[in-house]
């Protein structure tokens, strides 16, 4: 860092004395040149800090899921740090702890509510949970046609296609009635799941970014389910895993990654 912070020094100066000596470039050129060149250094200066093992460490104490890959990545790309020895040995002790953690990770969470279910294993609440999240997938195909047609509806009246435009609206009324129709089945199966007999055995709220549960000793199925105001768009995950792993939610696709 100190390295970087001299060639800033240097730059700055090798620029001044261009000016002095042959007035080629202007001052006002010359701040814009070193306010681009500060800017990337500085991009770089805190790209370095946010991966030195001492952020990483910091990232773990936090329970943040992302230390694990940081710490991975840190091990691959430095190879001959000073500290690498330390952080072998930490990745060790992660690793050793991990088999009986779960971790969650959820980047594109944007401060909404999502629920976090775990079901006892069976063949039959595994396939039941898959169809209601299969069916909740088909629900929000139908909200994303009924937007595209209502869209079209409108574009068909402002060009004065009124016959166009009426029918339009008729199928994307159609189109959001049966998928008012799926999604509230759906949400119906799942709270009388959530009373039965084979209710969840555990359940939370996801924050931040992810999750990071301590303590799995058994195999389980996850159901996480995106609360939205009215329910107007709602996206469901749901596998099978169990110490150890890790869970990716990118758009619809759960990524499971096993121990």
């Amino acid at each position: 860092m100190k390295f970087l912070l001299i060639i800033k020094f240097l730059i700055a100066t090798l620029l001044y004395m261009g000016i002095m000596m042959d007035n080629i470039i202007s001052a006002q050129d010359t701040d814009a040149k070193l306010q681009e060149i500060e800017a990337r250094l500085d991009a770089i200066l805190k790209k370095q800090e946010m991966n030195s093992l001492e952020s990483i460490v910091k990232l773990y104490s936090e329970k943040k899921p992302e230390c694990f890959s940081r710490l991975r990545n840190y091990i691959e790309k430095h190879p001959h740090a000073p500290d690498i020895k330390r952080a072998k040995e930490l990745f060790a002790e992660w690793a050793a702890k991990k088999k009986s953690e779960l971790l969650v990770h959820h980047k594109s969470h944007a401060g909404g509510k999502w629920n976090f279910y775990a079901f006892a294993i069976s063949e039959d609440m595994e396939k039941l949970l898959k169809d209601i999240a299969e069916l909740h997938g088909k629900s929000n195909d139908l909200n994303d046609k009924y937007l595209q047609v209502k869209k079209a509806a409108e574009l068909a009246k402002r060009n004065g296609e009124i016959n166009k435009a009426d029918q339009l609206l008729q199928l994307a009324k159609r189109i959001l009635d049966e998928s008012q129709k799926v999604r509230k089945t759906t949400n119906k199966i799942f709270e009388q799941l959530l009373g039965g007999s084979n209710k969840p055995f555990y359940s939370t709220t996801l924050e931040g970014e992810g999750m990071w549960m301590n303590g799995v000793t058994i195999e389980f199925i996850f159901f996480i389910v995106e609360v939205a105001e009215h329910g107007k768009y709602v996206r469901t995950w749901t596998g099978k895993v169990k110490g150890g792993s890790e869970i990716t939610i990118t758009g619809r696709n759960a990524i499971i990654s096993a121990p």
